[in-house]
């Protein structure tokens, strides 16, 4: 059983996208912070002790991938959860097998987004 509040890097260049995801870890008792690209999320990440990173993909210029990708460049190794309305069903699927979760906009609701976070962080844990 986890003691420490978990806390969550929010990965999105849309205000309005990361305020629905705050309120959707808020409402988890999940502390977060923002960053506007990967770049900064990971450098963000190696200043202040973080659980998770929740990343849409589209990102501009940034697309599908490529925001995963630079996250791991700039050295993030730890757990992430997608939350996209990004569609590429490759993409998708290359992401899960490397043990990403993805949540899709307009389908998951705040609840299950904040349960994705909660898998991710105690999956990373297990090892």
């Amino acid at each position: 059983m986890r003691l420490v509040p978990i806390t969550a890097i929010i990965v999105d260049d849309s205000l309005a996208e990361r305020e629905w995801i705050k309120l959707a870890l808020r409402n988890a008792d999940i502390a977060w912070l923002e960053a506007s690209n990967p770049v900064r999320a990971a450098s963000l990440a190696r200043a202040v002790p973080v659980d998770v990173i929740v990343l849409d993909l589209h990102i501009p210029p940034m697309e599908g991938r490529e925001a995963v990708d630079t996250l791991r460049a700039c050295g993030y190794a730890g757990p992430v959860v997608v939350y996209t309305g990004y569609t590429d069903v490759e993409v998708i699927r290359s992401l899960l097998g490397e043990g990403i979760l993805v949540a899709t906009k307009g389908i998951t609701d705040p609840t299950g987004l904040a349960a994705l976070v909660f898998i991710a962080v105690e999956a990373s844990n297990l090892g």
